[in-house]
C-alpha cells in the first residue's frame, strides 16, 4: 500500500539525507490503537501478509527483480511484527 512505499521511500532517501520526522496521533487514535481487539485484528492482518509473503518468495524465484521486492516486503512485515 502507498503507506509501505512512502516508508521504504523515506528509508532509502533517509540513507543520504539527514532529516527528522514526527508523528501526531490524535487522543481518540490512541485510543483506538490500544484497544485488545484491534490489536488482535492487526497480527492476524500482519499473519495473512506474512503467509502471503512466503508464497510470493515461492513464486518469484524465477526473476531475481520481482524476488527482490518479495522479500523486502516480506521482511518489512515480518519486523513490523517483532517490532509490535
Amino acid at each position: 500500500n502507498l503507506f509501505h512505499f512512502s516508508i521504504m521511500y523515506i528509508d532509502t532517501w533517509s540513507e543520504f539525507h539527514n532529516f527528522s520526522l514526527s508523528l501526531v496521533i490524535s487522543p481518540s487514535s490512541c485510543t483506538l490503537l490500544e484497544d485488545p481487539v484491534v490489536q488482535k485484528q492487526y497480527l492476524e492482518w500482519l499473519d495473512k501478509k506474512i503467509e502471503l509473503g512466503k508464497k510470493e518468495i515461492e513464486r518469484c524465484s524465477g526473476n531475481a527483480l520481482l524476488l527482490n521486492n518479495a522479500k523486502f516486503t516480506f521482511e518489512k512485515y515480518m519486523e513490523d511484527k517483532i517490532q509490535f
